[in-house]
């Protein structure tokens, strides 16, 4: 019988928060979720800092035994040598991290991340013990000629394609329509669920 699959609310903070920053953020809702009583053991919250905070936060959720999980935004698909600016997976992994993200609309736009180079991302990521998150989700134009599931879908194909079975099987997958990235615009909890559905489906 499969294990009951536990949800997952993430938040990705972008570039935004310096590390003391951070540190606050963290803190703030630490106490929060306590006074509200919050069921870690129905829900899993990971927060998603800029590489600078990482360090911080580690800190923090370790010292203060927090039941609050991280991420990275990105990562290289290479693991060490003159690759400047690059965050290798394995230093990542060392900073405790459990997820990354993979496939980020904003990462896909400006930077030259395709397909090929996604994929090279989950190995990575899953080499290193962690669990990658690819992001998939269609532009306002896909979605005025009605074929954002099919876009989103398409997305998730691209990516697996490559992948064995047992590489699938470890990614998660979130959808987040690109149109209402910073635009005001949501999309409604119905076309989010038919999303998800259509997802699964494959």
């Amino acid at each position: 019988m499969a294990s009951k699959r536990i949800p997952l609310v993430a938040g990705n903070w972008k570039m935004n928060f310096d590390h003391l920053e951070a540190t606050y953020f963290v803190q703030k809702l630490a106490w929060l979720l306590r006074d509200a009583h919050f069921d870690f053991r129905s829900v899993e919250v990971a927060l998603f800092p800029s590489f600078t905070s990482l360090r911080s936060v580690q800190v923090l959720v370790e010292a203060d035994k927090l039941r609050i999980r991280y991420g990275a935004q990105s990562v290289s698909v290479t693991n060490q040598g003159a690759f400047t600016g690059d965050i290798s997976a394995d230093m990542i992994a060392h900073l405790g991290c459990s997820y990354v993200i993979i496939g980020h609309s904003e990462r896909r736009k400006y930077h030259p991340e395709d397909d090929a180079n996604i994929v090279d991302q989950v190995r990575a990521v899953l080499a290193a013990g962690m669990q990658p998150i690819l992001c998939v989700g269609e532009s306002f134009e896909e979605r005025r000629q009605g074929i954002e599931l099919d876009f989103a879908v398409g997305q998730v194909h691209d990516v697996t394609r490559d992948l064995n079975e047992d590489e699938a099987a470890k990614l998660i997958i979130a959808y987040e329509p690109v149109w209402a990235i910073g635009t005001g615009m949501v999309a409604t909890p119905e076309s989010a669920q038919d999303a998800a559905q259509a997802i699964r489906a494959t």
